[in-house]
């Protein structure tokens, strides 16, 4: 095999990085997550709220959602169920710090109705980068290291 052609079959051999869907209304929040993210190998997309991310998933090809539960516009329980009518298998973790001062298990219901995992807020990078890989594993997805 020429040296050409054995780069080109190692670059078809690699496998493509998992493109993560992060939607989340908060501008830190989202930033954090998406270097956290394209740091650990993935490729992201972003958006603000709940109607733009479902644009977007409709658009490209998305591997895994990570969303906000409560966000204008269309809120994360809305948001999941959306996906899962359109996406019955695709990964979506749910990240959220619940709303100040209401006791309610909002992760655990955001996973009753769909979504795949949840992690509160705040939480670690290192933390959201092991849930998007457990999540791509337990699908079946391979990851770039």
């Amino acid at each position: 095999m020429e040296p050409q052609n054995a780069e080109k079959q190692v670059a078809a051999d690699k496998p493509k990085p998992l493109v993560v869907l992060v939607i989340e209304d908060d501008l830190f929040f989202r930033d954090v997550m998406v270097e956290a993210l394209e740091r650990a190998g993935f490729r992201t997309q972003a958006a603000e709220n709940g109607s733009v991310g479902l644009k977007i998933a409709m658009a490209q090809p998305i591997d895994i959602v990570v969303t906000d539960l409560f966000m204008p516009e269309k809120e994360g329980m809305e948001t999941i169920r959306s996906l899962r009518d359109r996406f019955a298998f695709m990964p979506i973790l749910v990240v959220s710090g619940g709303i100040a001062g209401q006791r309610s298990d909002f992760l655990g219901m955001s996973v009753r109705l769909g979504a795949s995992a949840a992690i509160s807020k705040p939480f670690l990078p290192s933390e959201l980068v092991q849930a998007v890989r457990k999540l791509a594993a337990a699908a079946g997805l391979s990851t770039a290291p």
